[in-house]
C-alpha cells in the first residue's frame, strides 16, 4: 500500500436485524445496516447515510422470496431483492425454516452499503467489514 499524508479514513460496515414476525409461510424482520467513520480517534460523519428496511421473507410452492420496504428517509443503499430472491433453499433453518435466512436481508443491505462506501472513499481509505476481523477455527492453531 503506498504511504499517504496522515490519517486516513477508516468505515467500519456492520448492522442489525430484528424479527417481527416468523411463521411458517412468512417471516418479517427490521434490518439496519450502518457505517460509522473514523480518522485517527476522531469519529467523522459516514460516507454513507444510514438505511434502515423491513424485509419480508416468505415461501410459496417451496420457493423462497423476498420483498424489501425502506423507511426512514430512504436514501441510503438498499439491497436488490433480486439477489435474495432463491437464496433461501441454502440458508434455511429454524423452527419454521427460516432462521438464518431472516438475516440475509440484513447481510447483503452491508455489502451494498459497503460497494458504496468504496465507489464515495479516497485512495488509501479503508473498508472494515463485520466480522472481517475474527479468526476462523481453522486459523486458530498456535497463534491462537
Amino acid at each position: 500500500m503506498p504511504s499517504t499524508d496522515g490519517a486516513r479514513l477508516l468505515a467500519c460496515i456492520d448492522g442489525g436485524n430484528a424479527a417481527i414476525a416468523d411463521t411458517p409461510a412468512f417471516a418479517a424482520s427490521v434490518n439496519r445496516p450502518y457505517c460509522s467513520a473514523f480518522r485517527g480517534r476522531d469519529i467523522r460523519q459516514s460516507p454513507v447515510p444510514p438505511v434502515q428496511f423491513l424485509s419480508l421473507a416468505r415461501r410459496t410452492s417451496g420457493r423462497f422470496g423476498f420483498d424489501i420496504y425502506p423507511y426512514g428517509d430512504g436514501s441510503g443503499p438498499l439491497p436488490d431483492v433480486r439477489t435474495l430472491d432463491g437464496a433461501g433453499e441454502a440458508a434455511n433453518g429454524g423452527a419454521n425454516g427460516w432462521g438464518r435466512l431472516l438475516s440475509l436481508a440484513r447481510a447483503m443491505g452491508e455489502w451494498v452499503m459497503a460497494g458504496e462506501a468504496a465507489r464515495r472513499l479516497e485512495r488509501g481509505d479503508c473498508i472494515i467489514m463485520d466480522g472481517s476481523l475474527a479468526v476462523r477455527e481453522e486459523y486458530r492453531g498456535p497463534v491462537a
